[in-house]
């Protein structure tokens, strides 16, 4: 099987035909998309993917979770080459990010179809339900429900970003909080994982690169901190005697960035991406307010180091302001490697069909990081406009997701013949 073959096979009509289509549910008419997992137009939108699946023939199953299997060929028994990403977004966000990942996956099993080549083990497309995090504050929440990662103790705490309780939102799909276990799956039925996903960096585009090789993913730590004041008037009571706990929040935001620079480390992320005040009035001051705060590094120490200096640092400005100062860790994300003959097998892939690639980090964390703990895996990365992600102007040109689709049917068609 010549894996030159499969370019041909790769349907740029059909990637553009999918691409649109998912871009429209949950569309905000600011060209980006609110699907948020576990809603109406998340699970649109896996409806659609299902039904693309079973048009091409694949066979399909849903968990317990809510992650959307298809296995082609049907009936081939034994473990399974899984390729995949997810549909779930955050709020007022891209068009790209996990769809191209799920799109490029089934396109590649439809040109493996249509390239006459008959994999001796099954190939497998996976939907994974809530990736990014972005309702129930615990990101990779699908993928490590079938890991089997997901730590029964902060489930039933889980809330949404509305507060709704975990079980609620699993209920409002047909779900049950109790038989997630049931999602769990095996090393054994796997022989690898491999994931397309947007850079949603600019390092391909101004190298003008094709295709980023991952060789790693950043770990990635989310924390809580709860800064409390006293609520008064904004007229009455003098600056100098106010328990101002957003001020205190505004200072422990200043410090992170300086706190990030001291470890020396190009590869140290600290960022307050949420801020919650309360009671939220103009001429209030505020009484409490609790921050979310993102903690990442490649190395699995200097996340945990980081977050403690970051930690501690807000405490002793809490103190230092008369304020109280609680915090928790949300969840943790460990740092990944991909399998060394699946980049390898990706820089060959590449080479054979004369695209360009390089080998890169991943500073976002997906999917792949859960699947890690079930099979060997790796990533290919493919341009992000100006690497802008998260964002309505968040951008791909099809033809670069085309070529994400081709390197990765190449990728998959001659790994499966290496592994059996």
């Amino acid at each position: 099987m010549e894996r030159k073959s499969l370019t041909a096979a790769v349907s740029s009509e059909r990637i553009q035909q999918d691409m649109a289509t998912l871009a429209c549910i949950g569309a905000d008419g600011q060209g980006g998309v609110t699907r948020l997992a576990y809603s109406p137009e998340h699970w649109k939108a896996r409806a659609y993917i299902r039904d693309r699946m079973e048009s091409a023939g694949l066979q399909v199953r849903e968990d317990a979770a809510g992650n959307v299997m298809g296995r082609w060929p049907v009936g081939l028994t034994g473990p399974a080459l899984a390729m995949g990403s997810h549909l779930d977004s955050v709020p007022h966000g891209g068009r790209f990010d996990g769809p191209v990942g799920v799109v490029c996956a089934l396109e590649a099993v439809r040109a493996i179809q249509e390239s006459g080549f008959r994999p001796p083990s099954p190939l497998e497309v996976i939907v994974f339900a809530e990736e990014e995090g972005a309702r129930l504050n615990h990101p990779l929440f699908g993928s490590k429900a079938m890991a089997g990662i997901l730590d029964p103790r902060l489930l039933e705490q889980m809330k949404d970003r509305d507060g709704v309780p975990l079980a609620r939102v699993l209920e409002g799909v047909g779900l049950s909080q109790e038989r997630l276990s049931e999602a769990r799956r095996q090393r054994e039925e796997f022989l690898a994982y491999l994931e397309v996903h947007i850079e949603q960096g600019s390092v391909l585009e101004e190298r003008n690169v094709q295709i980023g090789v991952v060789t790693g993913i950043v770990g990635i730590t989310f924390m809580e901190m709860v800064i409390t004041g006293r609520a008064d008037h904004a007229g009455p009571n003098p600056m100098e005697r106010r328990k101002d706990a957003l001020l205190g929040a505004g200072r422990i935001i200043t410090e992170i960035p300086v706190l990030v620079a001291q470890t020396g480390s190009a590869a140290a992320r600290g960022t307050v991406g949420a801020i919650h005040a309360h009671p939220n009035t103009i001429n209030v001051v505020p009484g409490r307010v609790t921050l979310g705060v993102d903690v990442r590094h490649k190395e699995k120490e200097e996340i945990r180091k980081l977050a403690r200096l970051i930690d501690l640092k807000a405490g002793d400005i809490c103190q230092k302001s008369g304020l109280e100062f609680l915090s928790r860790v949300l969840t943790e994300i460990e740092p990944v490697a991909m399998a060394n003959n699946i980049v390898q097998a990706i820089g060959e892939t590449c080479e054979e069909m004369d695209i360009t690639c390089m080998q890169m980090l991943s500073g976002a964390g997906h999917d792949t990081t859960s699947m890690s703990t079930l099979a060997p895996v790796g990533m290919i990365f493919v341009p992000s406009v100006e690497g802008l992600s998260h964002c309505p102007e968040e951008f791909t040109p099809l033809e670069d997701i085309v070529c994400g689709a081709r390197v990765l049917a190449g990728t998959a068609a001659g790994l499966i013949n290496n592994f059996t």
